[in-house]
């Protein structure tokens, strides 16, 4: 059951806070991301619905939908970083995506962050773990098959 936060911008869904996207509309459109120039796949814009969705070259995909100036989001881009150099070095054959909300329209979140697996193009699992950390996103990927040590 969603319950309010005590922060303006906030909801708690599952135990983790996430920044209604209701509340967002102060936000600014076109901000840059915080995943340029790292081993995150960046799918921002039409690239994001046309690749996961439609399934054309579609691989299996840790997709996380934030805002740039969601607090909660920036909290937790180091470890997915990492978490996608990890996949790399060890040749799993999962891609690490982001998806730029500021620069997206048509891919339907309720929140930011927002963390699916997608096993297949337009089917995903939504991440329902109270740790968005290194360790919390391995575990998820774990219980969906894929093994990053």
């Amino acid at each position: 059951m969603t319950q309010l936060s005590t922060n303006p911008v906030g909801f708690e869904d599952h135990g983790i806070m996430m920044c209604a996207k209701s509340s967002t509309s102060k936000f600014d459109n076109n901000v840059e991301g915080f995943y340029a120039n790292s081993d995150v796949k960046v799918l921002d814009g039409s690239k994001a619905k046309k690749t996961l969705d439609d399934g054309k070259n579609f691989s299996p995909s840790l997709v996380v939908a934030y805002h740039p100036q969601c607090p909660h989001c920036s909290t937790m881009v180091t470890d997915y970083k990492e978490l996608a150099k990890e996949a790399k070095k060890q040749g799993v054959k999962v891609d690490i995506v982001s998806v730029n909300m500021s620069k997206t329209e048509g891919f339907e979140v309720d929140g930011y962050p927002t963390i699916r697996f997608y096993k297949s193009a337009g089917k995903f699992d939504e991440f329902d773990g109270n740790h968005r950390d290194l360790a919390g996103l391995k575990k998820f990927l774990k219980k969906e098959g894929v093994a990053i040590k």
